[in-house]
């Protein structure tokens, strides 16, 4: 049975309405969909850095502005909520690694975009998320090790690159909690999935989706800083592929409530 909104939310046009902002602000603002599209209409302009390009783009527009798109959408559900704070986690945790302070001011931004929504549609629980669906979190378990190397990579690389920035900061300890937030939120989505959680599925498809456009661009683009290279990227197109097909192939004890 499903509950009503109230249960969840007092006030779901005001949590509409962060949401939206939220979503605004990091999608467009903040140039996720400027970067995003950086390849798709083949600027030469930004050639030597369009994975890094991507990896902004994927970070914000997909991972964190879709997550904003979904409860603008669907206000009661809470899931997707979590995402962006994942995202902020693995903004912070890049920034301590590659001692970029500069990078914590996103972080905290992205905390304060969650909370703000929070207060705002005056939510009144988390979701109620028991155990995770297996064989995501084994799929989850198997990308940590490349997600962890290609972090760490990445945040190690920009002091001796030549920079790319946007908005003051630098792509590449950003390119770093690209690979984080894609292993935090793969173990959410598996969380979620288990009993379909209101908005698991903007979780699955937004790690599908960010891994299978990295790894496909970096088949295209092997030389080019940031990419996996071909073998790695193909294996990133298999891995989104089985991650969505096991997500959608449901359980017998699960109802889809999505």
């Amino acid at each position: 049975m499903v509950r009503d909104s109230t249960d969840v939310l007092r006030r779901p046009r005001l949590a509409r309405l962060a949401a939206c902002l939220a979503m605004v602000f990091w999608g467009v603002l903040f140039f996720g969909l400027v970067d995003l599209l950086v390849v798709v209409f083949q600027d030469e302009r930004f050639y030597d850095d369009y994975l890094l390009e991507t990896g902004w783009g994927l970070l914000y527009a997909v991972m964190t502005a879709v997550p904003f798109l979904a409860v603008v959408v669907r206000p009661r559900a809470v899931l997707p909520l979590l995402q962006p704070l994942a995202v902020a986690v693995a903004v912070a945790v890049a920034a301590a690694i590659a001692a970029y302070p500069r990078q914590l001011i996103p972080a905290a931004l992205l905390v304060l975009s969650v909370v703000v929504t929070w207060i705002a549609g005056g939510y009144r629980r988390l979701p109620h998320l028991t155990s995770p669906d297996r064989r995501l979190l084994g799929l989850a378990a198997l990308a940590a090790p490349g997600c962890l190397w290609y972090a760490a990579d990445m945040a190690g690389d920009w002091q001796s690159s030549a920079p790319d920035i946007t908005i003051g900061l630098d792509h590449r300890p950003m390119q770093a909690a690209l690979g984080l937030a894609v292993l935090l939120t793969s173990v959410l989505a598996a969380f979620g999935a288990r009993d379909r959680t209101p908005g698991w599925l903007v979780l699955v498809s937004t790690v599908v989706v960010s891994v299978a456009w990295l790894g496909i661009e970096s088949m295209i683009y092997p030389e080019l800083s940031g990419s996996l290279g071909v073998v790695p990227g193909a294996c990133a197109v298999c891995w989104a592929l089985a991650f969505a097909g096991l997500a959608r192939s449901p359980l017998d004890v699960q109802p889809d409530r999505q």
